[in-house]
């Protein structure tokens, strides 16, 4: 990642010069120049002095260099793309042609089913421990 293409390219959008730029984040001029000579990388401190004075940036942009450069220009890509599965979604919401009904199984059957499942081996509680912040607990027993 390039930091010095990052603010070239910030230069270029908004027509200014680097010691305009400097001068509306409010940093040393040699700030800029080292940072676009590839000298340094600019700070923590420094890139929110860019979004403070340019918030349509976005930090992606500023701290990895993702494309779009900004909020806007990422809402209009938004609104361009397409849902990937917009003709399957239409038709999946209308109604099938020839649809079955589920087989309904009665409630008795469904009754048998549940006690047939609830004469598995049945457990019980036998101690609880409740544990308090003062370090303390209770133990309760069976």
């Amino acid at each position: 990642m390039d930091y010095r293409n990052i603010i070239e390219e910030i230069l270029e959008v908004y027509n200014i010069n680097a010691s305009e730029f400097a001068d509306r984040i409010e940093v040393q001029r040699s700030s800029i120049s080292h940072i676009l000579s590839g000298r340094n990388k600019p700070s923590l401190d420094f890139l929110i002095k860019v979004k403070d004075e340019f918030p349509e940036l976005r930090w992606d942009y500023l701290l990895l260099a993702k494309k779009p450069m900004t909020e806007i220009e990422a809402a209009q890509i938004n609104r361009k793309i397409e849902p990937l599965f917009a003709e399957e979604m239409e038709e999946e919401s209308k109604p099938p042609l020839h649809s079955s009904a589920p087989e309904v199984k009665p409630v008795a059957e469904k009754a048998d089913e549940l006690d047939s499942q609830s004469t598995k081996k049945t457990r019980s509680i036998t101690k609880i421990v409740w544990f308090y912040d003062d370090n303390s607990f209770e133990v309760f027993e069976n």
